[in-house]
């Protein structure tokens, strides 16, 4: 009589920032198979998610010009963007080892990578509408918003689900 083997459930294999930028930039590099698909929406943020799997998920989001999204974190996933039009602007900082806010520019082209404790904002400045892809692993389920007022640094505002019911839309 043989043993009976007990299947145990493998974790879904993670990718590292590095990796994550590696498939940002070259899914950006593929845009005529996605652009259409690209609607930045005049009153709010637009995204869609393409893809989803065990390992990751990809995004694709539509910024207007002067439209962002407040201080938040990516639920303890790591991640990267690139922004594939226009240009934005990132407030980041991270919840172990920096006390402040810091800014950069983020250029047509540009992929930027980050680690599972990376909160930040993003604006478009414009001119003109930006569109990005950000790609997340674990694949992303929520989001929390931060205060970063003075004296209230990063204190938590809310959680929120990154699903929408149709897998696109505004927010």
């Amino acid at each position: 009589m043989v043993p009976a083997v007990s299947t145990l459930e493998m974790p879904a294999p993670t990718l590292d920032p590095a990796e994550l930028a590696a498939v940002a930039g070259r899914l950006a590099s593929f845009a005529n198979r996605w652009s259409a698909m690209a609607a930045p929406h005049p009153d709010r943020r637009w995204f869609a998610r393409l893809h989803y799997d065990d390992a990751h998920d990809v995004w694709l989001l539509g910024w207007d010009q002067a439209q962002g999204i407040d201080l938040h974190d990516h639920g303890g996933s790591s991640g990267a963007f690139c922004v594939v039009t226009g240009r934005l602007v990132e407030a980041y900082t991270d919840r172990t080892t920096q006390p402040f806010v810091r800014r950069r520019r983020v250029a047509t082209g540009e992929v930027l990578a980050f680690g599972p404790d990376h909160v930040h904002d993003l604006s478009n400045p414009g001119p003109g509408a930006a569109v990005s892809i950000h790609v997340y692993s674990p694949p992303l389920q929520t989001m929390t918003f931060y205060d970063d007022a003075p004296g209230t640094f990063l204190s938590r505002l809310r959680t929120e689900s990154a699903d929408s019911p149709e897998g696109s839309g505004v927010a």
